[in-house]
Parts: C-alpha cells; structure tokens; sequence
C-alpha cells in the first residue's frame, strides 16, 4: 500500500469508514480514486475488534460490543494497539487485585470517553515505567 493511501487509513478507526470519506472526496476530485481502489484492496485490521479481542483474553470475559473502543479511535486517531494493552494490563495488574475495583474492569469503564481513556492511559504509563525502575 502506498504512503498516500497508508496515512488516509490511519485517520480512520476502519476501511469502512475511510472508503466512505473517500466516495465523498472522489465527487469533487477524480485524484482520490486510485487511494480508495488501494484501501478497498487491503485487508482491514479492525483495531478496535483486536483491542476487544485482546481484553477479552486478558481479563477471561466474553464483551463483544466494541463500540466504546471506536470512539476512543475515532476521537484519537494516532492512538494504537500499544496504548489499549498497556492501560488494559495495568487495570488487569491494579484492579484487579482489588475486590472493589475489579467488577470496574470493563470495556464502559476504561473506554467510555476520549477524557477517561486518556487518564487511564498517562496513569499506565506512569505505572509502567515506575515499575522498570524497581527492577
């Protein structure tokens, strides 16, 4: 895939909606065609089904609404795999030792809004590299 179809992609939680932004772009420039022939052909990864996926084998639940998770992409489209399983673990790691805390380990939780996902992710990161340094 070329790097003009890779960064219109990467504005887009799926190919379903950059294919979509693309009809409309092709209406008033022909130029954006050969960008949405080269995203139509490429596999879509839904990032946000791997993040649900990923959650669900973590945290041994069955979720399958991912609707949450899309948002918070949509909202931070530069944000990536790395991100959700690093606040993921560390809320499995942190909550999850905790009885009052654990039933809070859910997909509404953790990716309700661009705001809370963005917490929960500066916390884990703050965790995660103090954690390094103990060791």
């Amino acid at each position: 895939m070329n790097t003009d179809a890779q960064n219109f992609l990467k504005k887009f939680s799926t190919k379903k909606d950059a294919l979509v932004a693309l009809d409309m772009l092709i209406r008033y420039d022909s130029n954006y065609q050969s960008i949405w022939q080269e995203i139509d052909s490429h596999q879509d990864e839904d990032l946000a089904q791997k993040v649900m996926d990923y959650f669900n084998e973590v945290n041994q639940t069955h979720y399958k609404n991912a609707d949450k998770i899309r948002s918070v992409i949509r909202q931070i489209p530069k944000v990536g795999f790395d991100q959700f399983q690093s606040v993921i673990l560390h809320k499995k790691e942190t909550w999850g030792r905790d009885i009052k805390m654990k039933d809070y380990i859910r997909p509404a939780t953790l990716f309700g809004s661009k705001n809370k996902f963005l917490q929960y992710l500066d916390d884990a990161t703050n965790y995660w590299i103090q954690k390094h340094k103990q060791i």
